[in-house]
């Protein structure tokens, strides 16, 4: 269990508010699901930075493979999810296709969930949240500049207000007891 300080829980206070406010100032049409399966996707991703936080520390202090983390959780996803695709899904596509989703899973998922687990040795839980939190914000802008979907005010006025949260986080004064978790931006010169 760890204590975090003032500044910190201002800055995961102005970040959930930025959250909320793409959440639910957005074009939703009165359909409130999916906002609602936003956030509980955003608490199940929390509870997953935690769980991950402390698998990664063994016990004989030598941080474990990520590659085994990142397999035993997608093993256990697609036993919870495969009974669920046989009973109500149906198999019609084409090789290729299975190809191509095989090869997003590994590129877009299994490869950035590595360096995720490998970040957490040395960024703390709640800072790695934050940064993930650039993930619902840059989305949009990448989305406005490849194909000119303009983005709803909420989703600026959010965006705004996690990016401040990260600035309000990312400029605090690194306490002691962080202190071996940062890595050095350049080695010594000798």
């Amino acid at each position: 269990r760890r204590a975090i300080g003032g500044r910190t829980a201002m800055a995961l206070a102005i970040a959930m508010l930025g959250v909320a406010i793409m959440l639910i100032g957005g074009d939703n049409r009165g359909d409130m699901r999916g906002p609602i399966y936003g956030a509980i996707s955003g608490v199940a991703f929390g509870a997953l930075i935690l769980t991950l936080e402390l698998v990664n520390r063994s016990k004989s202090g030598e941080p474990v493979n990520p590659f085994l983390i990142v397999t035993l959780n997608n093993l256990g996803t697609a036993a919870i999810v495969l009974p669920i695709a046989l009973r109500f899904g149906t198999m019609s596509a084409e090789p290729r296709q299975i190809a191509g989703v095989a090869l997003t899973g590994v590129v877009q998922l299994a490869v950035p969930y590595v360096l995720f687990v490998l970040a957490l040795r040395r960024v703390e839980p709640v800072d790695a949240s934050l940064l993930i939190l650039l993930e619902p914000v840059l989305n949009p802008v990448w989305v406005w500049l490849a194909v000119g979907e303009r983005p709803d005010v909420a989703t600026f006025i959010g965006g705004v207000a996690i990016i401040t949260a990260m600035v309000i986080e990312a400029t605090k004064r690194n306490r002691p007891e962080n202190s071996d978790r940062i890595a050095p931006f350049t080695e010594p010169v000798s």
